[in-house]
């Protein structure tokens, strides 16, 4: 028997094509941006929240929104798991976010103090994205079983843990292989600042060694 199941992540970090791989394998999963709901979009996620009797037979939900705007909800899962993508793709990617998402990340979970609101508008983006990753990693990723998104892949390492917890058959790891891998890419965004390691820790040497530790404790290599 599944159990049901949360998966947070930081915004940027593949939840839609892990949206789209579980569907695939026959999991029913709420995304958090709606574009599949069975009610209007324009009702958001704490409509689910506050009528989750009516949502009783999804298996799980899956985003960055329910920790952060219904966490109640979010932990009243059988089952926590914590996403993660590479945080130089996923800090680059998440520079294509609007600022209203950041203030909403910001009013939350705090401030981007390291910066002075004099740098050019490009710097002040990607130092917003920085400061969402830290904190939202740092806030619900702790204590979780950790999921890596580049490694959500049949008999990955990450897609056999995930399995093995919530009751899926593995098999069923082989649709994998017809699932597109560009799933709401953003390549061509205007607003994306180009990032790596060296760049991280020139711009924002404090920081690049927050990202550094977090990224070794999720398993990545850093250069």
């Amino acid at each position: 028997m599944k159990k049901k199941f949360h998966i947070s992540c930081c915004g940027r970090s593949g939840s839609k094509y892990v949206a789209a791989a579980l569907k695939n394998m026959g999991f029913s999963v709420l995304h958090e941006m709606g574009d599949d709901w069975p009610f209007p979009q324009g009702n958001g996620i704490k409509y689910i929240a506050q009528n989750s009797d009516i949502f009783q037979n999804y298996d799980g939900i899956i985003g960055w929104k329910w920790s952060l705007l219904t966490p109640r909800y979010a932990e009243s899962f059988d089952l926590q798991f914590h996403m993660v993508r590479n945080p130089i793709s996923a800090i680059e990617s998440a520079t294509t976010h609007a600022d209203s998402l950041f203030s909403t990340v910001e009013r939350h979970l705090g401030m981007p103090e390291f910066l002075s609101g004099v740098e050019s508008e490009e710097t002040i983006r990607l130092g917003r994205a920085i400061n969402y990753w830290l904190r939202y990693n740092e806030a619900f990723g702790k204590g979780k079983p950790i999921l890596k998104v580049e490694d959500f892949s049949n008999a990955g390492a990450t897609f056999m843990t995930f399995s093995e917890m919530v009751g899926g058959a593995q098999k069923a790891g082989e649709l994998l292989g017809f699932l597109p891998k560009d799933i709401n890419a953003r390549k061509q965004a205007k607003r994306r600042v180009s990032l790596t390691w060296k760049k991280l820790g020139q711009k924002f040497p404090v920081q690049a060694d927050q990202v550094r530790l977090l990224a070794e404790s999720y398993g990545y290599s850093v250069e």
